[in-house]
């Protein structure tokens, strides 16, 4: 059949979901070491900041378009914001098992929006 195509949904793992989240904080440290270097050492070309800046602003997207409220507050506080498992507990006001269940039900929602990241 000419022209016409297959959608696939491809899935990653939570694992490789999980590694990709974090990977935020260590651009945001890539980016503050940049601009300290740059500052420095006047050497501006150490780090395509747009690019770093890009991959952030997906991560964030993705997070931010989870419809449910309890999941997307735990990314945020966990994977943005660098919150333990325990202060995103406190901060949701459920138990810290609860916590780990919510994290794998919302790398599961999330890695769908993850899977054109990689």
């Amino acid at each position: 059949m000419e022209g016409s195509f297959i959608e696939e949904k491809v899935n990653i793992s939570r694992c490789e979901c999980d590694r990709i989240l974090r990977s935020y904080r260590e651009m945001n440290s890539i980016l503050r070491s940049s601009r300290s270097w740059g500052r420095n050492f006047g050497d501006d070309g150490f780090v395509d900041e747009t690019a770093v800046q890009a991959q952030m602003y997906s991560i964030r997207s993705a997070i931010l378009n989870i419809e449910d409220a309890k999941m997307r507050m735990f990314l945020y506080h966990y994977y943005i914001k660098g919150q333990t498992h325990k202060n995103c507990a406190k901060i949701l006001g459920i138990s810290l098992r609860s916590v780990y269940r919510l994290k794998n039900q919302a790398l599961d929602r999330i890695a769908i929006d993850l899977v054109n990241f990689t």
